[in-house]
């Protein structure tokens, strides 16, 4: 019985990022394929977004990351990552990355080498000088190691698929327009100004599509975070998670990353007082949500004891 439950959920969520998936598909190609084109090429619109989410998830996220690696971490966070590892089901842990920004802050993601967490400096500082414990670093390693375990990086890439592939083409469209404009405006050619015109109509427009098709693909993206929350709580306890997530906002409220990094929203804090609008593109739920959902729903059993100061945290 119990097994046919998981099963079943497995199945509910895999139809669930699949209606997200062609939710986005449908928003960027129905103006200009239609239902009926949309149904017509759906298995090739599957095959090219599995296709460039495994190559986005497993090449190109490495190096978005700007992470390098952790030479002598701390010994006790690297045994709070292979305690975590152990008790969550995995043989091995993955490898602890780091990340120069002063953020508190942590990310799991895959690469062609194996399984990655990275962590910020300022992550790796405030557990030194004692403004995080080492519960609140196993929480966290617990969230993220529910992350891998549900392979989250690579559902999201696939949900997202042809909203990143409709933005890359319409700024390639956009860039050819304005050289088309410049060289009709150099050569007095119409030709040159109808291919202006044409390239900018169709990047603006695609540009547009992939804008709103992008909120469904964020909504998706806070949906795995409550279930990452959720799997790290059967690890460490609801109260722990939630300990950990208010502490880390609290401590992340005055801090703001000086760098510009290629994927700054990554790791900077985001601004707060935003409006709904803002809201509606965030990676993640609001921290208030978040604890209101892990302490009202129930957790199963943790899967395998860890250290005692982590329940008592």
């Amino acid at each position: 019985m119990n097994g046919r439950i998981v099963n079943w959920g497995k199945l509910r969520k895999l139809a669930y990022l699949l209606a997200v998936f062609f939710g986005c598909t449908t928003i960027i190609f129905l103006p200009f394929l239609g239902l009926r084109g949309i149904l017509s090429v759906v298995l090739w619109l599957v095959v090219i977004g599995a296709g460039v989410a495994t190559v986005s998830c497993f090449l190109l996220t490495s190096c978005l990351v700007k992470a390098k690696k952790f030479d002598n971490p701390p010994k006790e966070i690297l045994h709070a990552l292979e305690d975590v590892s152990k008790a969550a089901g995995r043989k091995k842990a993955p490898k602890l990355m780091l990340v120069d920004v002063p953020e508190i802050n942590a990310m799991a993601y895959y690469s062609v080498l194996g399984s990655r967490i990275a962590v910020t400096k300022g992550f790796v500082q405030s557990y030194l000088s004692g403004a995080i414990s080492e519960a609140d670093v196993k929480a966290v390693f617990a969230h993220e190691v529910a992350h891998l375990n549900s392979w989250h990086p690579l559902k999201t890439a696939f949900a997202g698929s042809w909203v990143v592939i409709a933005d890359y083409v319409s700024s390639g469209l956009i860039v050819a327009g304005s050289a088309f404009s410049v060289i009709a405006a150099a050569t007095r050619k119409n030709s040159y100004a109808i291919a202006a015109f044409v390239a900018l109509a169709f990047g603006v427009i695609l540009k547009v599509l992939a804008k709103i098709a992008s909120i469904v693909s964020f909504h998706y993206q806070r949906v795995v975070e409550y279930e990452a929350d959720a799997g790290g709580a059967e690890v460490v306890g609801r109260e722990a998670m939630a300990s950990m997530l208010q502490k880390i906002e609290k401590l992340n409220q005055t801090m703001r990353s000086p760098k510009k990094l290629f994927a700054p929203e990554k790791w900077t804090t985001p601004p707060t007082n935003r409006s709904w609008l803002d809201r509606l593109f965030d990676t993640h739920p609001a921290t208030e949500a978040r604890v209101r959902k892990l302490l009202a729903e129930p957790v199963p059993h943790k899967k395998t004891e860890t250290k005692p100061s982590v329940a008592t945290e």
